[in-house]
């Protein structure tokens, strides 16, 4: 194997996708083949860096389109992420989502929480999870736990969205 291949598969190493661009990018590869629906991931350019995203699971509402994201910036570590898009941005509407969201995450296992501070812009981040990434004692990724944290969270946006929907159709 080459140094590469080395890198790009010490992603098992919890520190490794935090801190080595290559390991990062073999977490989501190795993502994109345990997710069965569409995804894609990239560097993204910001004003604090920029940081490798990866992006799937969109689902909407009147008001919005509501997906997965995670973010790994390196240097201010990995989140998994709520974003909303297709919007008029508001702060007032990310708040009132996510205080009703936060009971379907609750009901899945989830605990979700409001960023440091909310920016209404073309895309916007709703929500961060916590304890999105476990660890064994070694160190090493709980992949599985992930993926079922993934699971959870696909599960509390669609069951979000469908009551929305479904509340705004009886009207």
């Amino acid at each position: 194997m080459t140094t590469i291949e080395n890198q790009t598969n010490s992603y098992t190493k919890f520190e490794n996708i935090t801190s080595d661009w290559k390991a990062g990018e073999g977490f989501f590869i190795k993502l994109q083949e345990l997710i069965p629906e569409w995804s894609d991931w990239r560097y993204v350019a910001n004003q604090t860096g920029g940081f490798l995203g990866f992006w799937y699971h969109w689902n909407e509402i009147e008001e919005c389109s509501i997906y997965i994201q995670i973010e790994n910036s390196f240097d201010y570590g990995i989140k998994l992420i709520l974003k909303v898009s297709d919007w008029e941005p508001s702060t007032d509407l990310l708040y009132e989502i996510l205080g009703e969201m936060k009971p379907f995450a609750q009901k899945n296992g989830l605990s979700i929480i409001k960023p440091d501070k909310y920016r209404a812009g073309e895309t916007s981040t709703l929500a961060i999870v916590e304890n999105a990434f476990t660890v064994d004692n070694d160190g090493n990724l709980e992949l599985e736990n992930f993926v079922g944290t993934l699971k959870a969270l696909e599960k509390t946006i669609d069951e979000y969205c469908e009551e929305i929907n479904t509340a705004g159709n009886k009207g």
